[in-house]
């Protein structure tokens, strides 16, 4: 919500309050015609148009989902109270009746003391003591967007052809301004909403990357570990084949020497078995008295 005071900075140029009514009103228009952001275009109309009308508040109330109105810009003259913020019940009283083109164009009230005017307008707006008052009703891409509303708390005022031929002129370009401001904020909004999917599709990425790169660091160790567990098992195998085959050896050498009925026989036979069995390249047996 925006905020305008009659002592804050023009926004338009400086010394623009120095020149004709026309020339203001062709800046006030050029600044709209130069705003991009929802925001610039709320200050612009009503800063500008407080500033250009010399009028005590100028307000954008705007149209929700729940049908009622938001005070969503102001711009005041000093002393008179801020409304910012308020809320508006039954706000789309006004919806049906504009879109009809009822209300469509600016309703002008000189002295709202005196003068009848449209029910609906009274109920909302009366509670802002205004004195008189101009309200632009606003439709953007033909659906009811909101009112932007001049007012005169002070005293009663009659609005001259050139105030109204100039709020008529600001109503057309602040449509304009409006719905290309939303259109790009729409268009922000699905360049933020991509770039979030795509910030969560990498964050995605990242954590299925690291998921695979732990399976497959797993996958590696558990076959490092069959790599060694099958090493072991070969060197248990020809660890067995060796005492299987010294086995062999030993009752073959047992069977020789039982089967050899000469000392000298029976010591050629144990130590070439031993040799063989330990193969081994010497093997002395020696004999003590």
């Amino acid at each position: 919500m925006y905020n305008v005071c009659s002592q804050e900075p023009n926004l338009l140029s400086d010394g623009d309050e120095s020149l004709s009514f026309s020339d203001q009103l062709a800046a006030l228009i050029l600044k709209l015609s130069e705003s991009l952001s929802l925001e610039t275009v709320l200050d612009v109309v009503t800063a500008a148009l407080q500033r250009l009308l010399q009028v005590d508040r100028v307000f954008v109330c705007r149209a929700t989902d729940e049908g009622q109105g938001t005070i969503v810009a102001e711009a005041l003259s000093l002393g008179c109270a801020s409304i910012l913020g308020d809320v508006i019940v039954g706000f789309d009283c006004l919806q049906q009746g504009i879109l009809e083109e009822k209300w469509r164009n600016i309703q002008r009230f000189d002295n709202l003391n005196t003068t009848r005017f449209a029910d609906s307008y009274r109920e909302l707006f009366a509670q802002h003591q205004a004195q008189a008052a101009l309200y632009i009703p606003i439709t953007v891409e033909e659906k009811w967007w909101g009112v932007v509303a001049i007012e005169h708390c002070s005293q009663s005022h009659v609005w001259h052809a050139q105030e109204i031929h100039g709020v008529e002129q600001v109503g057309r370009h602040t449509v304009i301004a409006l719905g290309r401001a939303l259109q790009i904020q729409k268009q922000q909004q699905e360049v933020d909403e991509l770039q979030y999917t795509a910030q969560i599709l990498q964050e995605k990425n990242y954590q299925l990357k690291t998921v695979v790169n732990q399976h497959t660091l797993s996958s590696l160790q558990a076959q490092a570990q069959l790599a060694n567990k099958a090493k072991e098992l070969e060197q248990t195998k020809q660890l067995l084949d060796n005492l299987n085959t010294r086995a062999h050896c030993f009752a073959s050498f047992v069977l020789n020497i039982r089967q050899s009925l000469q000392l000298e026989s029976a010591y050629q036979i144990t130590v070439e078995e031993v040799r063989q069995c330990f193969q081994t390249d010497r093997v002395l047996l020696c004999r003590i008295d």
